[in-house]
């Protein structure tokens, strides 16, 4: 994957859209973040890790799927998620 692809589509995950109904009828859509985008990554993270493994175990089977990890360990950091629970907790 192309790093600008990777950043554009880290991007794309990073928010989501909220719709809410106004009085007057007509439909109000904001981006807002996603709470547990870290998570998402973690995961996303571990299935390209599982994929390269399996490859290596089975080249002919998993061989064609594998490829390099867009996310890097440092952007899949539980950290700063532990961080920001704790602050919304104290909150």
């Amino acid at each position: 994957m192309q790093p600008g692809v990777a950043a554009a589509w880290k991007e794309r995950f990073r928010t989501r859209i909220q719709r809410r109904k106004r009085p007057d009828g007509t439909v109000e859509e904001t981006l807002v973040e996603r709470a547990e985008y870290d998570q998402l990554l973690v995961a996303v993270r571990a299935l390209y890790l599982d994929i390269a493994r399996w490859a290596a175990e089975e080249p002919t089977r998993w061989g064609p799927w594998a490829a390099p990890c867009p996310i890097k360990e440092a952007e899949a950091s539980n950290r700063k998620r532990v961080k920001r629970r704790k602050a919304r907790r104290d909150q």
